[in-house]
């Protein structure tokens, strides 16, 4: 990742210049964020954002980009939900609008159970940061958890306009609205991959077009690869009811961390476990006598998000 290098090539240098600068510090635990589980060793990738947080929160306690980062870590790293909502918590009583913390707040909300506050943290955030194009990815993550499907169509079509990327959510929202055949048109002018194969045989599989849904989801790398399989795989599996398929891949996931990363629990895109397994997309799967299990594991069950104890304060005028 030549870009990714490039910029820590820089925010080094920037704090070579001004080593008391907490925001490059928070900076560069994002960026180490981005690359984490691609270098040799994951605990080394991970001690290395650690030290990044830390040195940040060190010459500033009060940063809110830094805390979210440090929010993050302590829940996907060391699994301390509860701990992580108090961090989280605090940061929002200091900038609720910072981007960094509006980003990583929605994500681990919408995991969490607490949608709701998700979408309330996103909309105030996206109001005064109407550019910030993740911050509007997270929040129509938040609306599909939600069942906020039309709201959630809205939000896509506008990140489609504005950012020219998302334009898989749109069809998905389509999807989880009942619009099957509208989703699938929409998905097959996407380009040829591995998400357009994935929606489609989602869609597929709703208009009981089961032998071509089957052929697409052939195509997707096998379970025992686990480094290669994306979150919509996953959900692929669980929306057209290939369950095996589905638990199997999560257990090779859990398998290739132990490996790669011994305790730590790695956030590479290609596997946010408790993001795939918090999504709409896996409302099947809720059926199968396996998914209390693997929900308590990964931290989502319904016992463990009605415990998250969070509350959101916002400013009253916004």
């Amino acid at each position: 990742m030549p870009g990714n290098a490039q910029a820590e090539s820089l925010l080094l240098e920037a704090i070579e210049i001004d080593p008391e600068n907490a925001r490059a510090w928070a900076e560069l635990a994002r960026l180490r964020w981005r690359v984490l589980g691609t270098g040799a060793s994951a605990r080394d990738d991970v001690q290395a954002i650690r030290d990044a947080i830390n040195r940040s929160i060190s010459i500033d306690p009060d940063d809110p980009s830094a805390l979210a980062y440090l929010a993050a870590s302590v829940g996907d790293f060391d699994g301390d939900i509860q701990q992580a909502a108090q961090i989280y918590q605090r940061a929002i009583a200091l900038n609720p609008a910072d981007e960094h913390l509006v980003r990583a707040g929605i994500i681990f909300l919408t995991n969490h159970g607490a949608a709701e506050d998700a979408i309330a943290l996103g909309e105030y955030g996206l109001l005064r940061n109407p550019v910030c194009h993740l911050c509007a990815d997270n929040l129509v993550y938040a609306y599909f958890r939600g069942q906020r499907y039309t709201e959630a169509e809205a939000l896509a079509r506008s990140i489609v306009a504005l950012h020219d990327r998302g334009y898989w959510l749109v069809g998905q929202a389509m999807l989880l609205q009942g619009r099957a055949q509208e989703a699938l048109d929409w998905f097959e002018d996407m380009p040829h991959g591995a998400a357009r194969n994935a929606n489609m045989a989602m869609a597929m599989f709703d208009l009981a077009r089961h032998a071509e849904s089957e052929r697409l989801l052939e195509s997707f790398p096998d379970a025992e690869s686990p480094e290669m399989l994306q979150g919509i795989h996953v959900w692929a599996y669980a929306w057209t009811r290939r369950y095996d398929a589905a638990f199997s891949a999560f257990e090779s996931m859990f398998e290739y961390r132990q490996k790669y990363g011994g305790e730590t629990i790695l956030r590479r895109k290609a596997w946010q476990m408790s993001r795939i397994a918090a999504s709409p997309w896996m409302v099947r799967l809720h059926d199968d006598p396996r998914w209390p299990s693997l929900a308590t594991k990964l931290g989502v069950s319904d016992e463990q998000r009605a415990a998250l104890d969070f509350e959101l304060t916002l400013p009253a005028a916004w």
